[in-house]
């Protein structure tokens, strides 16, 4: 047929039978292309009749298939449109053709025929009809309804399939996988497409495409899901997706029905001997609620039948102390499967009465479902009665401990017997669950029980191991402290410290006790109470130590010489740093005197303490004080011969004996290593400390013939190398004596010289080098005494420091320099002059020093730039503090000078961050500058200086050459004898003049 006859044809075949038509009509031809569309066509869809008209039919139908009722049109604007569909063959002029008639769908019409056929059906009947019709409606290849959340994931509850073959279980997991994702996420459906390249599953049973929605239960959880699947690209997604997801209200409920009637007839077939004789209150719990209580459980939760219990959460009834325990208990019972957990605790009843009870959990499993048998007794009487019980128990604790240290079984040496009778009476007199005794092997990577006594069992056992290398923490912290007490488990079960994964689920509270032999950690006693948290009271963590001390002294006992070695040990040592005592001191010393008398031979005595030590316990407290003993103690051991007999005294307070010397100048070289020892820093923790002691020196026969004149003389010459200088020994002399009394009577002296005005300040210059000028002066004080005439500083402000006098002498010396600074301003016009004042550590960590500095700033009206304090390093041992109050002298404006700088021990990382202006060199180093080392000192540490941007003053300066070397290496400041020496107000003003 030629176009022209066709156009006419056409024309005709149009013109006459379809416009009119109410259905639309596509004409297609053997190509599936459009040769004419009806006007009802093109309205149903959007479309001109031109936009269609010799178009593949695709543009309207993306997934024809002909003889199929019912099919997804697009429209214009790419809407999907459920149409019904006719296909009729017919020829024109001998050529194929089809003819397509389409009817908008009647969606509603589907339902309705759906819930007239199965609307009076329930449970498994109605799952089956639900799914069989969704295939049949949807012609589509299977439709599956299932439950979530089970041991596979996913198990099938109803499917159909219009083929009748089979559905494997691993198909199902595997498109409950695809898709449960989603939907438990949050998505009402999912619709895959392309299955059959998702997965080989798919492909051998030629799924391509499925839609899926979620089927939810009361708390609004997925459940379940019902899903559509078919071999080719659905097209009714859109009213699938209503279809399903208003069906999917009704299956939640018949699954429920399901659900219900499963357990219900398990419960009552495996149940019913408990029903009928069990006294105990006996409850099933699954899925966080109650699926069955017995009468005798109803009751006790204050109800009158089974609706008024089951479907609430058991836990709602658990007292709030209880409740997150409770809750624990439950959920480890389900996850470890154990046997049975007995705890005690307390529930409250819908009628508000309070029960001691004693909870009962065994996991149970029924219908392929993990639940829970929780068997509930009230405990309220005895629990009554255990708490005027347990009043009695703690008065006998004491009572108990000595029975237990005079019985038999522990002092025979018999251990196995021993651990048992400890163990039981630790429980009885504690009342609580369990005591166990645990031991080291020899790796020290495992602990073995030796005993384990069980009171509700009234039974021993013994032979479990515990091995410790995945729980490192809880070993340092039992190889570090008294005992581990923990007051409720669950609130600090993520403390690695105290956490034991080997710890039974069933303990709320415990305490661990560290059991040591000669200092060393050899196992632990493990006391465990289970119910309600405890809160363990002082007297119960003493007994638990005394337990552990008792199960030591048991094994001391099954081995004499150690029971020896611990009583000698502890009568004779001390306990803090392991060294002799002073019993074994003055014991010891009586026999050096005796052989040294015997066979004419000298020993010495060296008497020591450690400088500032009462500063450190002050400022960083007293365990870092016993730290400190402790390395010091361990330091002195490295210095000394194993013939040498080193005690400690008491504080810090040390002596060390040296017996069999041929001559004084031994003990000189011995003294010398000890302070040597002490340069390099000692380290406690994360900090790092810098500390020096003085030695005192006696020697026998010359300083004394008995053992208390010569301590007495080694005291004297110790106290002697202090007033000295510190850091450094000293030998006895007669003189000494006379020194000791002066130095009392100065110490009482010193208590009155501030207030009868005995102190004066001196002043003495500092110079800028490059043009000779006075910028500055250093205010240094002199004790003017009417006896004793002008004394030095460094005979009475060591003194005052012990004393604790420096704190009220410095805050004198900083008023006075503030008020002459005032008065040289008015008289001199001099505003860019400083003083400096030297602060004394002990005065420097005040905790009233800056406001103190700023009332006296405030009262004489001086500005803070005008004043200058020198410190020295030793404030250096508190950095962290130390900084913070260098911080707040910058900020009030006060500049800062460090003091002796090279003569201690400062960190060059930390001296570059320290707010302060300015490095003084000390004189030491200046005496020297003639010796190449020493020039090379100085050099280095005035280019160190000024590349931090310190300025640099060096101190005892006494002739030229040391100032004109000072000029060349471009020293910024210096003071000395050279200039001048320190003067008196009236001589420093003429200087001024």
């Amino acid at each position: 047929m030629n176009g022209t006859l066709m156009e006419q044809a056409s024309m005709a075949f149009t013109g006459s039978l379809f416009d009119d038509f109410s259905d639309g009509v596509i004409l297609i031809d053997d190509k599936n292309t459009m040769l004419y569309v009806n006007p009802t066509t093109t309205q149903l869809l959007g479309y001109q009749a031109n936009d269609l008209v010799d178009k593949p039919i695709d543009v309207i139908f993306p997934t024809l298939e002909q003889n199929k009722p019912e099919h997804i049109g697009v429209t214009k604007k790419q809407a999907n449109l459920f149409l019904h569909t006719v296909f009729k063959d017919c020829t024109i002029d001998e050529d194929p053709y089809t003819l397509i008639i389409l009817k908008k769908a009647d969606e509603l019409k589907i339902l309705h025929r759906f819930f007239e056929k199965i609307a009076n059906k329930t449970g498994e009947v109605f799952l089956n009809a639900a799914v069989e019709f969704l295939t049949n409606v949807f012609e589509v290849d299977a439709a599956i309804v299932g439950k979530t959340g089970g041991e596979n994931r996913f198990e099938t509850l109803a499917s159909y399939h219009r083929k009748e073959d089979a559905i494997s279980e691993e198909v199902l997991a595997c498109l409950a996988d695809e898709v449960l994702d989603d939907l438990e996420n949050g998505k009402k459906y999912v619709y895959r497409d392309h299955l059959d390249e998702l997965s080989s599953y798919f492909y051998e049973v030629n799924w391509r495409s499925c839609v899926a929605v979620p089927i939810y239960d009361k708390r609004k959880k997925v459940q379940g899901l019902i899903t559509m699947i078919d071999h080719q690209t659905m097209v009714k997604t859109d009213l699938a997706k209503e279809v399903m997801n208003f069906l999917s209200y009704r299956l939640s409920a018949e699954m429920e029905r399901i659900k219900y009637e499963r357990t219900m007839n398990e419960s009552k077939k495996r149940y019913q001997e408990i029903i009928e004789s069990s006294p105990e209150s006996i409850y099933i719990y699954s899925n966080d609620e109650i699926v069955f209580a017995n009468d005798k459980g109803i009751q006790f939760l204050g109800g009158e039948s089974m609706i008024d219990i089951v479907g609430l959460d058991l836990l709602q009834f658990a007292h709030p102390d209880f409740r997150e325990f409770f809750k624990v208990l439950l959920k480890q019972s389900l996850e470890l499967n154990k046997q049975s957990t007995t705890v005690e605790g307390q529930l409250v009843g819908l009628h508000h009465h309070v029960h001691d009870v004693e909870v009962t959990v065994i996991p149970y499993h029924s219908m392929d479902q993990d639940a829970l048998q929780v068997v509930i007794k009230d405990v309220t009487e005895r629990k009554q009665a255990e708490n005027f019980d347990s009043q009695l128990r703690i008065r006998k604790q004491k009572t108990e401990l000595l029975q237990l240290i005079k019985n038999r079984d522990i002092n025979n040496g018999k251990l196995d017997k021993a651990y048992e009778v400890i163990a039981e009476s630790a429980a009885n007199s504690l009342g609580i669950e369990r005591v166990s005794i645990w031991m080291y092997d020899k790796s020290r990577y495992a602990l073995h029980c030796k005993d384990m006594f069980e009171w509700s069992k009234n039974s021993h056992t013994s032979g479990a191991n515990i091995d410790l290398e995945d729980n490192p923490h809880y070993m340092v912290s039992i190889e570090k402290d008294s005992l581990i007490t923990v007051h409720d488990v669950y609130k600090e079960i993520g403390n690695k410290n105290i956490y034991k994964p080997f710890l039974d689920h069933s303990v709320s509270s415990f305490m661990d006790a560290p059991i040591r032999v000669d200092g060393r950690v050899v196992g632990i006693v493990n006391f465990e109470h289970i119910g309600m948290p405890r809160q363990w009271t002082y007297d119960e963590q003493s007994f638990a130590t005394s337990i552990a001390d008792l199960v030591e002294l048991a094994i001391e006992k099954s081995e004499r010489k150690r029971v020896e070695k611990k009583v000698e040990h502890l009568a004779y040592y001390d306990q803090l740093t392991k060294l002799p005592n002073r019993i074994y001191l003055f014991q010891k010393l009586q026999e050096f005197l005796e052989d040294a008398k015997q066979n004419k031979h000298q020993f010495a005595v060296l008497y020591f303490d450690l400088d500032q030590f009462k500063n450190i316990n002050d400022s960083l407290g007293h365990s870092f004080g016993d730290q400190l003993l402790t390395e010091v103690a361990q330091r002195i051991k490295g210095c000394i011969r194993q013939i040498d007999l080193f005690a400690r005294m008491g504080g810090d307070e040390f002596i060390l004996i040296l017996p069999r010397i041929r001559k004084k100048e031994d003990v000189a070289v011995v003294a010398e290593r000890i302070i040597k020892a002490f340069k390099a820093p000692i380290k406690i923790d994360e900090s790092e400390l810098y500390i020096t002691t003085s030695i005192g020196i006696s020697v026998f026969p010359d300083d004394g013939k008995d053992e208390e004149t010569l301590i007495k003389h080694a005291d004297i010459a110790m106290y002697e190398a202090k007033a000295k200088s510190r850091n450094g020994y000293c030998n006895y002399s007669s003189s000494m004596n006379e020194d000791s009394v002066e130095r009392l009577l100065m110490e009482t002296n010193l208590n009155k010289a501030l207030e009868r005005k005995e102190f004066v300040l001196l002043y003495q210059p500092i110079i800028e080098l490059n043009n000779n000028k006075i910028v500055a002066a250093e205010a240094l004080i002199r004790w003017q005494h009417p006896d004793l005439g002008l004394i030095p500083p460094a005979r009475f402000i060591p003194l005052a420091e012990e004393t604790g006098l420096i704190k009220p002498i410095g805050y004198w010396v900083i008023r006075t320099v503030c008020e002459q600074l005032k008065l040289w301003q008015k008289q001199y016009g001099m505003q860019d002059f400083r003083i400096a004042v030297n602060i004394s550590a002990i005065q420097f960590e005040d905790e009233d020093f800056i406001e103190k500095v700023k009332q006296i700033l405030q009262e004489t009206n001086v500005h803070p730039s005008h004043l200058e304090f020198e410190i020295t390093e030793s404030v250096m041992q508190n950095i962290e503090k130390s900084m913070a109050i260098l911080g707040e002298l910058r900020t009030l404006g006060i500049h800062v000078s460090l003091d002796d700088f090279g003569t201690g021990y400062s960190s060059l990382s930390i001296l570059k961050h320290l707010p302060i202006n300015n490095i003084k060199i000390d004189k030491s180093f200046i005496d020297d500058v003639k010796f190449a080392d020493d020039e090379t000192i100085v050099q280095n540490i005035i280019d160190m200086s000024q590349n931090m941007k310190f300025k640099v003053v060096a101190e005892g300066i006494e002739n030229e050459i040391q100032l004109n070397f000072l000029r060349e290496k471009q020293c910024d400041y210096g003071q000395g004898y050279f200039f001048n020496m320190p003067l008196p107000v009236l001589d420093f003003e003429k200087k001024l003049v």
